[in-house]
C-alpha cells in the first residue's frame, strides 16, 4: 500500500527535521560531552568542551543552531507518480 503526501507537507517535514537536527542533540551525546569535560585535564581541551556544551544549551533555550556554520545540505530526490 502506498500513501501520498502533498508537496507542502513534504517540504515542511524536511524543514522541521533539519531545524531539529541543528538545534537538538541526543541526550547520550550531551552526557558523553559532559563526562569528557569533567575528566579532561588539558585546560585548552576542557575550555573547548565547555564552549560546545554552552552552545548546546543556548541552541536548546533559544531555538537557534548549535553552530553558526551548519554547512550546505544537498538532497537528491526522485518523485514518482
Amino acid at each position: 500500500m502506498s500513501s501520498k503526501i502533498s508537496r507542502e507537507n513534504f517540504i515542511r517535514s524536511v524543514a522541521d527535521l533539519l531545524r531539529k537536527a541543528e538545534i537538538e542533540l541526543p541526550d547520550d551525546v550531551v552526557d558523553a560531552l559532559r563526562k569528557a569535560e569533567a575528566r579532561e585535564e588539558n585546560e585548552v581541551a576542557k575550555s573547548q568542551l565547555r564552549a560546545i556544551l554552552k552552545n548546546i544549551e543556548i541552541a536548546k533555550n533559544h531555538g537557534v543552531p548549535m553552530c553558526q556554520d551548519t554547512g550546505i545540505m544537498i538532497f537528491f530526490c526522485r518523485a514518482r507518480n
